[in-house]
């Protein structure tokens, strides 16, 4: 649905949890199977890894579409803290309350860069 980069590098991506949950049921009226998104705080508009920026989005989406496709949420992004608790606290929490079906893993070697660093030779993390 959108991603972590903020309305800075991508302007038109949904951050609010309305904006996530009305682009979600659309995906979903046309046959999307599955819903995977980063939550944003509200206030902030920066990504947000807690069950609190998460859980107004899978309500609204399971509100409209109930059972219709699959939502998970991301894994925290924590450089230099692979193994951290926190990574996974987003879907500890959702999986608790009963709204997690579904989770990604992180195979140990997940590597991100964004073009314009690599013709710059920045490094990703």
């Amino acid at each position: 649905m959108n991603g972590g980069w903020t309305r800075n590098r991508q302007p038109l991506i949904p951050v609010t949890s309305d904006e996530i949950i009305a682009d979600a049921i659309d995906c979903i009226k046309i046959g999307a199977s599955i819903v995977h998104f980063h939550a944003y705080d509200a206030a902030t508009r920066r990504q947000s890894d807690s069950v609190a920026s998460y859980l107004p989005t899978f309500e609204g989406i399971r509100a409209a579409a109930g059972s219709k496709a699959l939502v998970y949420p991301t894994i925290a992004q924590m450089p230099g803290a692979p193994e951290s608790p926190e990574r996974y606290g987003a879907m500890t929490g959702l999986a608790e309350l009963g709204l997690l079906e579904w989770a990604p893993i992180d195979p140990g070697t997940v590597n991100f860069m964004r073009f314009s660093d690599m013709d710059e030779d920045r490094r990703g993390y």
